[in-house]
């Protein structure tokens, strides 16, 4: 397949493509889109998606937006059914194991904007957290998003009681938008060490998904130190 992914540094969603096209062993043109340019509101960028996020996958001009798609997409082509496909997904699994697993394949969804709720109309997961700090270069993160977030992760550390990844006993693409999340939201509120089972899913998955490091932490570093270097700057 000749594929392109429009990504950022430091998107979540971004980086969940990322460690599946990195799991699959994916050959990847990437094509950065700068959002502090606006490029996502150019022409070009909107006839591929109307909804002007990231990532976007363009296979030989079939183009898909939204992370989770995505990462399906990828995982149900032929070439991929027939090698490590059905572990990452869910094709082998009887119809009600299946349907679980999907439910836990948007559990990132869930937790951002149910659990993550600001106020009518308005949703507080970690785009909107980015967006108040490094685009409207607000000072702050109210308190009640702290008491949210932390609601997010005591979530996530029920559901971890019964298998050791969030959809079973082994890595699924419903992994790769779960960690992404929450290691992004731990930039925010750096409290999941309260929380053994989610710390130690974290631990696991960096160790066990294949090129953790390139695909996740090397562009989560590079949102936190524009993070930090935001907040640093508010302080004074």
């Amino acid at each position: 397949m000749a594929l392109t992914l429009y990504y950022v540094h430091g998107s979540p969603p971004v980086r969940a493509t990322q460690l599946c096209i990195r799991a699959l062993g994916l050959e990847v043109n990437y094509e950065f889109v700068n959002l502090f340019q606006k490029e996502n509101l150019q022409p070009a960028f909107l006839e591929k998606n109307p909804m002007h996020s990231v990532p976007v996958l363009d296979d030989n001009g079939f183009i898909l937006w939204d992370s989770h798609a995505i990462n399906e997409y990828l995982v149900s082509t032929p070439i991929m059914t027939s090698m490590v496909g059905p572990i990452l997904y869910f094709k082998n699994d009887s119809p009600p194991v299946r349907s679980v697993k999907l439910c836990l394949l948007s559990l990132d969804l869930t937790v951002q904007l149910k659990q993550v709720t600001f106020a009518p109309g308005e949703t507080l997961d970690t785009a909107f957290l980015k967006f108040r700090i490094l685009f409207a270069k607000k000072k702050d993160i109210p308190e009640e998003n702290i008491r949210r977030t932390r609601d997010v992760y005591s979530l996530v550390e029920k559901f971890l009681e019964k298998w050791t990844y969030i959809a079973c006993d082994h890595i699924t693409i419903a992994d790769f938008s779960i960690v992404t999340t929450l290691t992004t939201l731990e930039v925010f509120v750096p409290e999941i060490s309260n929380y053994p089972k989610v710390a130690a899913y974290i631990e696991r998955c960096r160790a066990n998904m294949k090129d953790y490091q390139e695909a996740n932490q090397e562009s989560l570093d590079i949102f936190k130190a524009a993070f930090q270097a935001r907040m640093n700057r508010s302080s004074l």
